[in-house]
């Protein structure tokens, strides 16, 4: 049982993080699409 909580806890925490990830990367490229007029 103890297993499982392990396993279950690291999938949450790398589908966590890929999340983050995602987001940091949208955040980033809107704000230097706003910063860029010209593209």
């Amino acid at each position: 049982m103890d297993n499982f909580v392990h396993k279950l806890f690291t999938s949450l925490l790398i589908y966590y993080h890929a999340f983050y990830s995602m987001m940091f990367v949208f955040v980033f490229h809107v704000v230097k699409n706003k910063a860029i007029p010209n593209n």
